[in-house]
């Protein structure tokens, strides 16, 4: 499989949900998780064609297509470097309890706290990261800031009297936005994709799209991710990292889209180190007007770390009074952390 990163830039703010938070208005996420983007991509490409989202379909079905999650970038003009970013891996503190000396202890516990602060990390230092925490020294990761909060308050009138309620979103600034991964093998595929993904730019992804969220450009050219073609540093990396042989049961696997792992696969979770995350959200259909909330389903968060790779899977679901069915996409994607 061939692989390309593309780069979003936002014009308007964004508003992902943050399922930690029951994915209210009040609470949400400035990076967009792979099943999102996802069931948004098949909206558009419905709207298009009911055969080439059938098409869509079968491929990332037969894993002919796969696409990672929206995670966050940086492009720092004075320097000619664009900083790419993944989840942090979460980690155990299994080695806590090896630890004898109670200072060590509190030293130890001091340096996981300031590392949860940060959500995500440059792709060209997570081994240093790494090996800080098995050295049980302090890594500072200082990222930039990628978007501005926002907290608007809003006045409902369809009741018998107005009330309030607040809705959160995300502005980001100049130089950055998200960017993610797609995968395929057939080229006629990714130029399919690449136009349904530019097309969807001009409706918007997220929520609150009827208020103007979520709209986008290509920031730039898409990125080959082949190791005679890298231009930066981390899209180098990148390349490594995603092209390690992932049929070989040896190295850590980042998982870099929401996984639903099969039955017989469950077992090999434990394994790792990973965190549930419920998936939900809402459905609009463009054809019928109507608006429908997804079941709820938890799959395995981007960031989790597993020793053997998984497939996933693909559900279809089918809701009364939208007139298409609705595909969850738990396939996953991985990378691997143990490169050369």
């Amino acid at each position: 499989m061939k692989y390309r990163a593309y780069f979003l830039e936002f014009l308007t703010p964004v508003h992902f949900a943050d399922n930690n938070f029951g994915g209210d208005l009040e609470k949400a996420s400035f990076y967009c998780s792979a099943d999102t983007y996802f069931s948004a991509i098949c909206s558009e490409a419905n709207l298009i064609s009911k055969e080439i989202l059938q098409s869509i379909m079968e491929k990332f079905e037969q894993r002919k297509l796969a696409i990672s999650s929206l995670f966050p970038y940086y492009y720092s003009a004075p320097n000619d470097d664009l900083q790419l970013y993944l989840p942090k891996i979460y980690l155990s503190m299994d080695n806590l309890s090896k630890i004898d000396s109670y200072s060590e202890q509190k030293k130890y516990s001091r340096l996981w706290k300031q590392n949860d602060k940060e959500d995500f990390i440059r792709i060209s230092e997570i081994k240093n990261w790494l090996q800080s925490i098995n050295d049980k020294e302090v890594y500072i990761i200082d990222n930039p800031i990628f978007a501005i909060e926002n907290t608007m308050e809003k006045v409902a009138c369809r009741g018998q009297e107005p009330l309030p309620y607040f809705v959160n979103s995300y502005k980001f600034n100049d130089n950055a936005g998200l960017y993610f991964i797609l995968g395929y093998e057939d080229d006629d595929d990714a130029i399919i994709m690449e136009k349904i993904i530019e097309s969807l730019g001009y409706s918007g992804i997220g929520g609150k799209k009827s208020s103007g969220y979520g709209k986008y450009k290509f920031f730039d050219d898409f990125i080959e991710l082949s190791e005679t073609d890298s231009i930066y540093k981390d899209d180098l990396i990148l390349t490594k990292m995603i092209n390690m042989d992932m049929s070989v049961n040896r190295g850590r696997k980042l998982c870099i889209a929401p996984l639903l792992p099969k039955k017989e696969d469950v077992k090999y979770i434990s394994v790792g180190n990973y965190k549930i995350v419920k998936r939900s959200g809402f459905i609009y259909d463009q054809n019928t007007h109507n608006k429908k909330r997804k079941n709820n389903l938890y799959m395995l968060a981007e960031g989790s770390c597993l020793m053997k790779y998984l497939e996933g899977m693909m559900l279809k679901e089918e809701y009364e009074g939208i007139s298409y069915p609705i595909y969850r996409n738990g396939m996953g994607m991985f990378v691997g952390i143990d490169y050369e």
